[in-house]
């Protein structure tokens, strides 16, 4: 980088840093505005306005020759920027949208229909239109689509500012201009139009900063006041009974009071997961304890549910098979409190549905929720930290209702029970407790990560440890002792030694034969290629989660980013089988290429494709949309085969990997194999190290994936990982050692053969896992359990596999190196 960009850079850093301090207290002004006299208010917008007119002079001074900052945005960006300032009333909102945070715009938006729904906003009806078409025409800008009824309400309320700015394209300037002088003369907004020209330009500069700035759902702090509503979202429910998720009104509750059931946007992962989040009738306002109210207050003025005979045996089924109820506040799932074997405390995501007590059927139909709040002191705001939830069994009669409000009326009181074949009539309760916590925003996910069970994960370090000092060890007497005085002596030239040394070691017989070309050589760099691109997929995710980047808090984060990571590592895939097939004189590089680029995605989706039939069968929510099917696919075959294609148009191009020794015409003839050099034992023996490597924190991540527990130490799994990988390398070293000894040259297939063996065990093991951890009965839920647990196998044998033949290749070519062949 050039001096000149480097100051350009650092002043931008400056800009960047006034930006942020001019905002900030132009926000506070802004929220103290009722706390203010009219007096003391116009004095502070005053100052801060003479702090704008210095800052907009410091920039129209650089923009006119002395720094180039602002002229990399163009001047349609300035009349964009200008009609925002001009339009909206709201810096919060002004913020959001310069620094691209739909998501967060999105929720405010939530917030302000249920502020209006609550009645705490009637009084001030016009506000409330005036912030919804703020919120709307930001959206609308950002490229995101309004729901039904939001572009109406939008076209009929809007301003003509907020339309104009949501029409406006990037080439547009002089009609924006215009548009812009215009409402600069005749605006009456209670402040003077020095102040709207300050606004403008500070609102330029703060795009400088959006250009590389990103959001991350549910990383964000939101800030409540003391009454704000905090919506209750349903995500789904669960069972490890079945491992069929199901929407949360596949019970028959009754919907918000508005009638609609709103949808949070979702990322790939959450839908592959099943997640549906939606909107539910529970209404909750920070610091508002609300001692027992009826959830179904708005339908037939209070009065029970009638269930039907279907309804009632769909949830009794539901509470046999042990569902749990999945709900969302803040982004902060709900949390039942657990007491362990050995008294510690313990929470699990999500509370039960109901319960099973001597063969009786009860529903929890009272949720008493234990909330949490942190207060910031110097903001005088509330964030939410805590969602617990205790969920009960009350009969109807242990109520007294007027339709609205309840009272218990006591603790002791019947279950609410459900029997299979008949009616019955439902009422749902709940009681909000709220708690100042001195627990800080970011440290609220802590009761589901502090594992009281590291000791294990040392433990399972350590012992992977050993088995790789004991690899290592035998490598290294290999390498070190036998080979090195085997190539001194055979290039000593002393016919009667290389005699001797011929006779002793069998690995030098096959120089003229060891790189004599495998059967199926695009078959085989289809597979090496899928590995790397595996290989390369697993080690950046795991390297980013173990920087706390894919948290659980944003959730499907992990997913999403396997499989983009996988998408996009084809063109990595693509060059370095370009360049194997290339060296196997290969010359059909097209069909090797559509072979890699297919063959390990067309088992995985053929195989989910087929479960998703059985899983829409029983009309759960975790049978994948049609929608998302078309987008995977269009991942596949838009961007996944294209880069790998690319990938082998630049590897085929360049010079193939060099082989150190010439291959023979005529094979040589292999000796009789002795019973230990049989591929099935040898793979078998080969797969014990790795698996025992691994094997304890495999168990960690099947809990994590089939009983719906959070895995967060991402640490030790990334280091477990690194050792996976060595193990790999180190056993495949020293399989194909003895096989060359034993003058076997027919090593490629068995490279993968030998490391890729560890799989055979991560079967054996998710089957002794299904028997023994889990209590899955059902055709397709076991139809689910083992289909899936077969594409995980698949995966870890061409991963694995391709790790072994890459460090047995780099071998070969390492020792044949050495010799000096006439």
């Amino acid at each position: 980088m050039s001096r000149g960009a480097e100051e350009t850079k650092e002043l931008e850093k400056k800009v960047e840093g006034q930006l942020d301090r001019l905002l900030d207290q132009l926000q506070d002004i802004h929220d103290s505005k009722d706390d203010m006299d009219e007096e003391e208010y116009a004095e502070q917008m005053r100052d801060t306005v003479e702090q704008l007119q210095d800052f907009r002079d410091y920039l129209e001074s650089c923009q006119q020759g002395k720094m180039s900052v602002v002229d990399s945005l163009g001047r349609a960006q300035l009349a964009i920027q200008a009609a925002v300032s001009n339009a909206f009333m709201t810096p919060e909102v002004i913020k959001m949208f310069a620094k691209r945070q739909p998501e967060l715009l999105r929720e405010r938006l939530e917030l302000v229909e249920a502020k209006h729904r609550s009645g705490k906003m009637d009084r001030f009806a016009y506000f409330t239109e005036k912030a919804r078409t703020e919120i709307l025409s930001v959206l609308k800008k950002l490229g995101e689509e309004l729901r039904p009824g939001e572009a109406d309400f939008f076209d009929e309320q809007a301003s003509e500012a907020l339309k104009a700015f949501a029409k406006v394209s990037e080439g547009s300037y002089q009609k924006m201009a215009l548009l812009v002088g215009h409402r600069f003369e005749h605006a009456d907004l209670g402040c003077s139009p020095r102040r709207m020209t300050v606004v403008w330009i500070l609102l330029i500069a703060v795009s400088l900063s959006s250009v590389n700035s990103f959001y991350i759902p549910g990383v964000a702090p939101v800030e409540y006041a003391t009454g704000d509503p905090v919506l209750v979202k349903a995500v789904k429910l669960t069972s490890t009974q079945t491992q069929l998720p199901y929407e949360f009104y596949s019970i028959p509750i009754c919907k918000p009071p508005d009638g609609r059931v709103q949808f949070s946007s979702e990322n790939l992962g959450e839908v592959l997961r099943g997640d549906r989040i939606e909107s539910t009738p529970y209404l909750v306002h920070m610091k508002v304890d609300n001692k027992c109210s009826v959830l179904c207050s708005h339908v037939n003025n209070g009065s029970p549910l009638t269930w039907s005979v279907e309804d009632s045996n769909k949830v009794i089924d539901l509470i046999k098979a042990e569902y749990s109820v999945h709900l969302l506040m803040d982004n902060l799932p709900a949390a039942t409190r657990l007491l362990s074997e050995s008294g510690q405390v313990q929470y699990r995501i999500g509370f039960p549905l109901g319960s099973v007590v001597k063969d009786e059927v009860y529903l929890n139909n009272y949720l008493k929720l234990h909330l949490k709040y942190h207060t910031d002191e110097s903001r005088k705001t509330h964030r939410f930290v805590g969602f617990e939830v205790e969920a009960r069994s009350r009969a109807l009669a242990g109520f007294k209702s007027d339709g609205s409000n309840c009272d218990l009326m006591g603790d002791e009181q019947p279950g609410l029970k459900l029997q299979e074949g008949k009616t019955h009539s439902i009422q749902f309760f709940y009681s909000v407790e709220w708690q100042e916590s001195p627990v800080r925003w970011a440290s609220r996910w802590d009761i589901f990560l502090n594992m009281s069970d590291v000791q294990i994960h040392w433990f399972s370090i350590f012992n992977s440890l050993v088995f790789i000092f004991f690899l290592s060890g035998v490598v290294t007497m290999i390498l070190v002792r036998t080979l090195r005085r085997d190539i001194a002596k055979y290039n000593e030239g002393d016919p009667e030694t290389v005699d001797d040394v011929m006779e002793e070691t069998g690995w030098k017989l096959v120089h003229g034969d060891v790189f004599r070309l495998p059967r199926y050589p695009r078959l085989f760099v289809a597979i090496v290629g899928s590995g790397i691109q595996i290989l390369c997929m697993t080690l950046i995710t795991l390297f980013f989660a173990m920087l706390g980047m894919l948290s659980p808090a944003s959730r499907g984060a992990l997913m999403t980013a396997a499989i983009f990571l996988y998408v996009f590592m084809g063109l990595v895939a693509g060059y370095y089988s370009a360049r194997l097939y290339k060296s196997m004189k290969g010359t059909q590089w097209k069909r090797a290429a559509f072979l890699t680029s297919t063959l390990y995605p067309g088992i995985v989706f053929g195989t989910g494709f087929l479960l998703n039939f059985f899983v829409m069968a029983k009309k759960s929510s975790g049978a994948v949309p049609f929608g998302t099917m078309v987008s995977l696919l269009c991942l596949w075959f838009g961007i996944s085969v294209p880069l790998v294609f690319l990938g082998y148009y630049f590897g085929y191009r360049k010079p193939p990997f060099q082989n150190p020794v010439r291959t023979n015409q005529i094979p040589r003839q292999i000796p009789p194999r002795r019973w230990y050099m049989n591929p099935v034992f040898s793979a078998l023996i080969a797969g014990v190290l790795p698996f025992g490597a691994m094997f304890i924190e495999l168990f960690f991540v099947f809990t994590a994936i089939w009983e719906n527990q959070v895995y967060y130490l991402f640490g030790f799994l990334f280091v477990v990982f690194l050792i996976l990988v060595i193990s790999c390398a180190q056993i495949s070293v020293l399989m194909i050692y003895f096989q060359l000894c034993a003058e076997d040259y027919h090593w490629w297939w068995r490279s993968l053969l030998v490391s890729g063996g560890s799989s055979v065990y991560v079967f054996f093991y998710s089957v002794f896992y299904f028997m023994n951890k889990l209590e899955i009965t059902d055709f397709v839920s076991t139809l689910l359990y083992f289909g899936y647990t077969l594409i995980m196998v698949v995966t870890f044998a061409i991963m694995t596999g391709t790790v072994g033949f890459i460090a047995a290749y780099a071998f070969v070519r390492k020792i044949y190196a050495a010799v000096k062949i006439d």
